[in-house]
């Protein structure tokens, strides 16, 4: 399984919750393989 992580960033003064927000985003695979050699596509259903 892979999993994509989108954070949001930037201001959003109409949120105070989230009034400021910082992160990066990243791909997450399993450990023990690599990804393949053409990387690799979302799945269509």
């Amino acid at each position: 399984m892979i999993t994509v992580h989108s954070p949001t960033v930037g201001l959003a003064p109409w949120c105070p919750a989230v009034d400021e927000n910082v992160g990066a985003a990243a791909i997450y695979g399993p450990p023990d393989r690599a990804f393949r050699p053409r990387g690799f596509s979302p799945r269509r259903r």
